[in-house]
């Protein structure tokens, strides 16, 4: 069962890559600023911005990886 929900989520993620790719592309938040919108791509890399800023690298790691890594205020005011 969960080898079976495991296949499908990575279908479905095959399948949106081209869209998650979008989020990621710094060219969208480019043009979206240049037509004055705000675009799906500038919040990300704003929030990735702003946890990277004070929660160091270990923010940026729970954005992206969609999980908290262990001791994560240790990690960012003691280093790595």
């Amino acid at each position: 069962m969960k080898r079976r929900a495991r296949r499908i989520t990575a279908f479905i993620s095959f399948l949106l890559f081209p869209i998650t790719l979008n989020f990621f592309s710094p060219y969208v938040s480019i043009d979206g600023a240049l037509n004055g919108i705000i675009s799906g791509s500038l919040i990300v890399f704003l929030i990735m911005f702003l946890t990277g800023l004070f929660l160091g690298r270990a923010g940026v790691h729970m954005f992206v990886c969609g999980r908290r890594p262990r001791n994560i205020f240790k990690q960012s005011i003691t280093g790595p």
